[in-house]
């Protein structure tokens, strides 16, 4: 009996056809390697969906709301860091009603500036993605918190995963206080642990997005639990998630607005959802997990 006709693909569920030393998802195309008659179903190598059409190489997506003094230096920053990397960009900035010049000084950048539509965070972030145009998405914050300088250390990154995190908690480090450190860092834990995502910073902006990945889930957060929901529904579809060691310092000019209590309500208030949701069978790695869980019952059924 051959039990490799018996395997599904991770990332969709879907039979898999061998084809010489491979298995080929008959869904998606995605390719795993079969060594010595072993099949690894962890991919060799990103997989990029044929369904969006790219104009450029990156989407540079930057949210604001009275960040005048910021944002023009961001924008700049980054694109000429893009242009020594030869990477073809577009800027794309959603503005939350800015009282101040950041429109203004945003346009003068170069960057295709829209006034959001709908309150919130996650909001925003999906009137951007409608308009990015380009192979990946590269966000930032329009502060200066983000250093446009490790866009390079993402951007290296881009072949190994479809998603690239600049991380705070994976031997990177954040100066910020103590209080504000110690909270996120058991707010990261604590969602990391519940959800078993292989991520340790679930909470930073500063990433690097594969478009057409983004194109093959649906987003409903309003809020910053957008950053998480994501990151959720990529992982339960078989998607790689890399974190490269980041340094994250002071915004610049300016008052934050990401208040923190603000911030873990809206992340815990997703949780349960999204626990239920990592916890279903649309997971790519659920009949692994389920082989090793600590229900009986499940392991019992999943062993048999």
């Amino acid at each position: 009996m051959n039990l490799l006709k018996l395997l599904k693909s991770p990332c969709h569920r879907a039979d898999l056809e061998l084809k010489g030393n491979e298995l080929v998802c008959t869904e998606s195309g995605r390719k795993y390697p079969v060594i010595d008659g072993v099949p690894s179903l962890i991919a060799e190598h990103s997989y990029t969906p044929e369904t969006v059409d790219d104009e450029c190489d990156v989407s540079v997506l930057i949210l604001t709301r009275d960040e005048a003094g910021n944002i023009g230096k961001q924008l700049e920053s980054t694109a000429k860091i893009l242009k020594s990397l030869g990477a073809t960009y577009q800027l794309v900035v959603i503005d939350g009603h800015s009282s101040d010049g950041t429109v203004e000084e945003a346009l003068s950048a170069g960057a295709k500036v829209e006034r959001q539509s709908e309150p919130g965070y996650g909001n925003a972030f999906r009137e951007g993605l409608n308009l990015c145009r380009g192979t990946w998405i590269l966000t930032l914050d329009a502060d200066g918190s983000h250093d446009p300088n490790f866009v390079r250390a993402v951007w290296a990154q881009r072949n190994n995963a479809e998603v690239v995190i600049a991380s705070r908690y994976a031997g990177g480090d954040a100066k910020m206080p103590y209080s504000r450190m110690l909270t996120s860092k058991l707010l990261n834990t604590f969602m990391s642990r519940a959800l078993s995502l292989p991520v340790k910073d679930l909470s930073g902006g500063y990433r690097l997005y594969r478009r057409a990945a983004l194109s093959d889930i649906e987003l409903n957060g309003r809020d910053f639990n957008v950053l998480i929901e994501l990151l959720t529904k990529l992982y339960l579809k078989g998607y790689q998630i890399r974190e490269v060691p980041f340094f994250y310092k002071p915004r610049g000019e300016g008052r934050s607005k990401a208040a923190l209590i603000r911030f873990a309500l809206s992340y815990l208030g997703s949780c349960w959802r999204l626990w239920r949701l990592r916890n279903s069978i649309e997971a790519a790695d659920y009949d692994g997990r389920a082989y090793r869980s600590l229900i009986y019952p499940q392991r019992y059924w999943q062993q048999k």
